[in-house]
């Protein structure tokens, strides 16, 4: 009898854990209630890679591919654009709903709120040609520049990675730029720091680059309340106090955990270049990646270092955070299959 009891006391513990901790967010955070993922949003079906050479049609391919992703990352909803004549101080990257509104919702039985978020936004257009331009060593002497800034109509790049040094090898057409965690954190550290410093200075020439281009945080920020506060005070410093003529956007849910599920990847995260291809199929026809090579030599045996600008250590073959051969043999695939383009080689 005692058992008996003990069994039914568990599912009533655990809904009270659940209960208990939702309530704890409800109470510390903006919005308890995230936006949730489309219900007609599945995982890409593992027959998409089966006998690729029965249906040589790559533009057929391709654009079921661009539809699968649409379900998952519906463009204006991954891409969260603020108009142009939003004053930062209305940038307010909601990712979710609140308490209270989620109560007038639910008696009014509207999307009062999505409406509102949206009512902000504007929508990112087709481009025909796009280049993503990851970080990698590979891209060191490669001459790759004049190819990026003539070749593509649209330009991608990752985390404010400097350019004028580099111009031979990385170009310098930038209209996305792609911020993780880290750099959030390291921009708000450095231009909340007093005076000026020679580490602020090399940050404005990074991002003055940028030109008008689009800064995209594809992270989550509703329940990391420093990351949407430290976003409120970057939106306010480089629009206003800097005058850069950027603009600013963000997304509805925390990109990497849907791009891992999606492409059925084991690993606790996707590379941020991973999630900026994934959702640039969204918005380009034609995709070419540069800087993407996860190896320490390259075909020829030349000794390749982890980014391009700097002379870190990266492991790759094991790494608790990013499975990033899974991910390299994963471009390769889509690469044979014609769907992407992987330049691993000089362009000189």
């Amino acid at each position: 009898m005692m058992k008996a009891k003990t069994l039914l006391t568990r599912p009533r513990c655990f809904c009270l854990l659940m209960f208990g901790s939702w309530l704890i967010l409800a109470i510390i955070t903006e919005e308890p209630f995230g936006l949730p993922v489309p219900v007609e949003c599945k995982r890409l079906d593992g027959t998409f890679f089966a006998h690729p050479d029965e249906d040589p049609d790559v533009n057929k391919k391709v654009e079921m591919l661009r539809k699968h992703i649409l379900k998952c990352f519906p463009i204006d909803w991954t891409v969260m654009l603020y108009k142009e004549g939003i004053p930062s101080s209305e940038m307010d990257f909601k990712q979710g709903v609140g308490f209270i509104e989620y109560i007038i919702e639910s008696i009014n039985q509207n999307n009062a709120t999505r409406t509102f978020i949206k009512s902000k936004l504007d929508a990112l257009k087709m481009y025909d040609k796009c280049a993503i331009i990851g970080n990698g060593g590979i891209l060191e002497n490669s001459g790759c520049g004049p190819e990026i800034d003539t070749r593509y109509d649209y330009v991608m790049r990752a985390n404010i990675a400097p350019i004028r040094n580099f111009k031979d090898d990385v170009g310098t057409k930038t209209n996305f730029t792609v911020l993780n965690y880290d750099i959030i954190r390291t921009l708000y550290s450095v231009l909340s720091s007093e005076g000026r410093t020679l580490e602020k200075a090399d940050f404005i020439e990074r991002l003055k680059w940028l030109n008008d281009s689009v800064i995209w945080y594809h992270k989550g920020a509703r329940t990391r309340f420093w990351a949407k506060n430290k976003l409120r005070y970057l939106a306010k410093e480089l629009k206003v106090s800097y005058n850069l003529p950027i603009r600013i956007a963000y997304t509805y849910t925390a990109i990497e955990h849907l791009t891992k599920w999606f492409w059925s990847i084991d690993v606790p995260y996707t590379t941020t270049g991973l999630n900026m291809y994934t959702v640039a199929i969204a918005f380009c026809k034609e995709i070419t990646l540069y800087g993407f090579y996860p190896f320490v030599v390259d075909a020829k045996g030349r000794s390749i270092r982890h980014h391009y600008y700097e002379d870190v250590v990266m492991e790759y073959t094991y790494n608790r955070i990013h499975n990033i051969p899974t991910e390299f043999k994963l471009l390769q695939r889509l690469n044979d299959m014609g769907i992407l383009h992987l330049k691993t080689s000089p362009c000189i």
